[in-house]
């Protein structure tokens, strides 16, 4: 039998699963564009120069999941979820969607992910300003 209170219970559906599944799996993906370190850049570049200029999605998957072992080494099926991230890394920096990848795609992620994240750092420390009734301006935390 219902209580009175019963409507008021939170009810966690598949809905709700997929959702915190998908969330976390957004924050773990910003985490993998963020570890492109200047080592990284240099590995890609001299791979791609080895293979004329093009490499494949298991490639590119080889040769970043070697050099991310510090990505979040307490995943449970980490591996997993490295390769599928990756396999979407690739598909978002393939920007003619062609199955390879050229050094061009590859520095205009870059360039453009660090364009995004030096944005985001500019607008956080932005602060907000009020006009008082004297005129003078406040700081709005």
């Amino acid at each position: 039998m219902l209580t009175k209170y019963d409507k008021y219970r939170l009810i966690y559906s598949p809905r709700t699963s997929m959702s915190k599944m998908r969330e976390r799996e957004e924050k773990l993906f910003s985490d993998l564009g963020i570890g492109f370190e200047p080592g990284i850049i240099e590995i890609m570049k001299k791979h791609l120069k080895e293979r004329l200029g093009v490499i494949d999605k298991i490639t590119f998957i080889s040769i970043i999941k070697r050099h991310l072992d510090k990505w979040h080494p307490e995943l449970a099926n980490r591996e997993e979820i490295l390769i599928k991230l990756l396999s979407r890394l690739f598909d978002q920096i393939d920007l003619n969607s062609n199955g390879d990848l050229e050094w061009s795609e590859f520095m205009n992620y870059i360039v453009d992910n660090s364009f995004k994240k030096n944005f985001q750092k500019a607008s956080n420390s932005l602060q907000q300003y009020a006009i008082c009734k004297n005129n003078n301006f406040a700081v709005i935390n």
